[in-house]
């Protein structure tokens, strides 16, 4: 089954509680977070830090989230993440250090881990962590942390490299996925897809969510 999910980049906590309750039609939402020094503009709660995220909690509850994890120590944000119910996180291979570090952390809570790349990083990064990720997350965009920025054809490339190497891993694109890029991506092996803008900004995000998914399911 194809997954469709929104992504929203939260500007308060009280804005990540509205576009969770705005994206109450979609069973999976992804928060994308960005600490302002491996990705910009910063996101909350790294514009303020006086916010505990734990404060947050029931308001997570209500989907099941996936969190991204754009920041220079993923090891530290993941802590706080996971300790308020964060289902999977999505790491950036850029900001890895240790493999162990992570590996320890995810038997310790039990939960799924993506990793991801910019669209131009070498596929041999990826390789060493296939035996013990839940999947792959594929960059459709130049530039992490931003919405709304064009399509980056290189990630068709990447999918189907990713693809023949581990043919029945998860792969997942986050960037520029829309109702002109979306059959593309899921032609060159694309299992869900993470949509920002398409979704978020739209005029009806619902109505945006329904249009990409019955695309998919029309194209299966």
């Amino acid at each position: 089954m194809h997954h469709i999910i929104p992504a929203i980049i939260p500007t308060s906590r009280d804005n990540l509680v509205s576009e969770l309750l705005r994206a109450r039609f979609a069973p999976r939402v992804q928060i994308d977070i960005v600490d302002g020094k491996f990705a910009t503009p910063a996101s909350w709660p790294y514009i303020d830090h006086t916010t505990d995220i734990s404060s947050i909690a029931d308001a997570l509850a209500t989907h099941y989230v996936i969190v991204d994890l754009m920041v220079v120590d993923p090891y530290e944000a993941a802590v706080a993440w996971l300790n308020v119910g964060v289902e999977e996180l999505v790491i950036h291979l850029e900001t890895v250090s240790s493999l162990e570090a992570i590996l320890a952390l995810k038997h310790q809570y039990d939960f799924k881990l993506y990793v991801a790349g910019d669209d131009d990083l070498p596929l041999s990064r990826f390789q060493t962590w296939l035996p013990y990720v839940d999947g792959i997350q594929c960059m459709g965009i130049d530039e992490v942390g931003r919405q709304g920025q064009a399509f980056s054809d290189k990630v068709l490339e990447n999918v189907s490299a990713l693809r023949a190497i581990a043919p029945k891993l998860p792969i997942v694109i986050d960037g520029s996925v829309n109702t002109e890029t979306i059959i593309p991506l899921l032609q060159a092996g694309a299992d869900n897809f993470v949509v920002g803008s398409a979704i978020v900004k739209a005029p009806d995000p619902r109505v945006a969510y329904q249009t990409l998914t019955e695309l998919v399911r029309s194209a299966k």
